[in-house]
């Protein structure tokens, strides 16, 4: 059973440093130890990992980050 759900509200308590974590072509910044974002994807094989984006007041997409699930927390 995932730790985290479709569209689920998260928060960052640990960045990856993974640059395969990263989709550049869409981030305009990377994130830091408490943003949120939601979580609209989640991975399950090879293992489980989330990713997890977060947009801007206009709705642009501000970052957009694979993370495993210790990198996150329910908000």
């Amino acid at each position: 059973m995932p730790k985290f759900e479709l569209y689920q509200k998260v928060r960052v308590v640990h960045v990856p440093t993974r640059l395969d974590a990263f989709w550049p072509s869409v981030c305009r910044r990377s994130p830091r130890v408490g943003d949120t974002g939601a979580v609209v994807e989640v991975y399950l094989d090879p293992h489980e990992a989330y990713c997890v984006e977060a947009v801007l007041p206009d709705g642009a997409t501000d970052w957009l980050v694979d993370f495993l699930p210790d990198d996150l927390e329910a908000v």
